[in-house]
């Protein structure tokens, strides 16, 4: 690059004269912004700016700035920001010459002072502004003034209160009031007044406690309390609150001194609160169900079937369908059960187990057909003439609760593998929610006890039922007895 700003290209041993005349052969060095490594003297042309400079040894110099000159009107002292107008003179912008002159400053508000204090504003006269009042001031005003020495107010109803405010009272209730007999004042020794004569006892519009259907209240009854007719549904005596039919309510004394808090529903006693506090809920949803009969538990490689609970001790709501059918396939049609000697079959059997007891095998009910035939999940009567249980064991939850479960099997002795697991299972709506279950030791009868406590809702559907980790081998749950194998559900609340 030539110190003279221009750049030349390569030519041969003589300049042709179309090399001469080519604009790249002296083209100006230029720009938008300046070279590196510039040398004293070099020229540059600033594209984006439309401007020649010049580098004096230390610095790019604008040759329309004066040439870099001397003395006290540099540019770049003058004009720091480059935009042709000397710095100072750009704070005189908006003020004329006369304002200038005459020192008038341009008019401006208090909002733009950069201190606004109330005490700065000296040379003000008091009628140029307001008086100064601190919070406590105008605060301690507001406190002292009263009603009285403000205006008459306007009759409306904005300063009335109401139920949901604090206000002044309607003239309406100072008119109520004003047309109280003074003999109302119950304040000090003045009693307050009698009924009128017509509301006492035997009066012709008597005050009753029977409420809106106006029956008379009558004396003599234990503790003064009144003996009032069915239609009221409030107290019978002193010892017993009743309903209208008398089949629902409370007595605190059903015989003497006995200190019994008792409650029926319907008839029967629900609840029943002992002189010792304990609390019997008779009607409180619980089931107690058992198997009456030994069972045999293939491997569970094949199924986990459901318990067959067919007898119960106990079941306060009827919610424990302990359902059992027996007989005999008479027909042996694929993934089918009949049995049209018996007819015994009904649409609620769908959902319920059955089990082959002649072959020990298990299915479940997936379709009603007809009296004579149901629908299986599986081929459990191949041959058309086994003996058959169809049970349904099952649970169905009638209130929204937590619920106490307990679910035992007992493994007959001799019959159970050693160091087998063998386990009982309580069901939710056919899906597992708890298992328990242990290792056989030896041959002994073992017990595998599952219990859970959860929440349930209503329609939810609650059975037990076994696993067997044989691997092959059969075993048989002991029956003939409620404390071998059996379920227990109980509403806690």
């Amino acid at each position: 690059m030539a110190k003279s700003g221009l750049k030349h290209i390569d030519v041969g041993p003589e300049l042709t004269k179309t090399e001469w005349e080519s604009q790249e052969t002296h083209e100006l060095i230029h720009g938008t912004s300046f070279p590196s490594s510039p040398v004293e003297r070099q020229l540059f042309y600033r594209d984006d700016e439309h401007k020649w400079y010049i580098y004096n040894g230390t610095s790019w110099v604008w040759l329309g700035g004066g040439g870099g000159g001397s003395g006290d009107m540099l540019k770049s002292v003058y004009d720091t920001n480059d935009n042709s107008i000397v710095d100072n003179a750009e704070k005189l912008e908006g003020s004329t010459k006369a304002q200038v002159q005459d020192h008038t400053p341009k008019a401006h508000t208090l909002a733009s002072h950069s201190s606004k204090a109330h005490s700065e504003l000296t040379g003000v006269g008091a009628d140029d502004h307001h008086v100064k009042y601190t919070d406590a001031e105008a605060k301690a005003q507001a406190q002292g003034a009263k009603l009285d020495d403000h205006a008459a107010p306007d009759d409306n109803t904005d300063l009335d209160a109401t139920t949901l405010k604090h206000g002044l009272m309607p003239k309406a209730d100072k008119s109520k009031l004003d047309g109280i007999a003074a003999g109302a004042d119950v304040t000090g020794s003045n009693p307050p007044q009698a009924h009128k004569a017509s509301h006492q006892d035997g009066g012709s519009d008597e005050i009753s406690i029977a409420g809106l259907d106006g029956s008379p209240a009558q004396k003599g009854t234990a503790s003064g309390l009144a003996s009032l007719d069915a239609q009221s549904r409030v107290v019978q005596s002193a010892k017993t609150l009743k309903d209208a039919d008398s089949d629902t309510g409370i007595q605190v004394e059903e015989s003497a001194d006995e200190d019994i808090i008792r409650m029926d529903v319907a008839g029967v006693e629900a609840f029943l609160l002992s002189d010792a506090g304990i609390l019997t809920l008779v009607k409180q949803s619980a089931c107690y169900a058992w198997a009456n009969a030994a069972q045999v538990i293939p491997e569970s490689g094949t199924s986990q079937p459901r318990i067959v609970l067919d007898q119960e001790v106990s079941d306060h709501q009827n919610e424990f369908d302990s359902t059992l059918k027996t007989g005999t396939a008479d027909g042996n049609v694929l993934n089918h059960l009949q049995d049209d000697t018996s007819s015994q079959f009904t649409a609620d059997d769908v959902g319920a187990w059955v089990l082959n007891t002649t072959d020990n095998t298990y299915g479940k009910v997936t379709a009603f057909n007809d009296a004579g035939d149901v629908t299986l999940d599986g081929d459990t009567f191949p041959d058309g003439n086994e003996n058959y249980k169809l049970y349904r064991a099952k649970y169905t939850v009638t209130e929204d609760g937590t619920y106490l479960i307990i679910g035992n099997i007992r493994w007959k002795s001799g019959l159970v593998i050693d160091q087998v697991y063998y386990g009982s299972i309580i069901r939710k709506n056919g899906s597992q929610l708890s298992q328990a279950g242990t290792a056989a030791s030896g041959t002994a009868a073992m017990n595998s006890l599952c219990i859970a406590v959860t929440q349930l809702s209503a329609n939810d559907i609650i059975t037990l039922a076994v696993t067997n980790a044989s691997g092959g081998a059969s075993a048989t749950l002991d029956g003939g007895n409620n404390w071998r194998t059996f379920f227990v559900v109980a509403k806690l609340y």
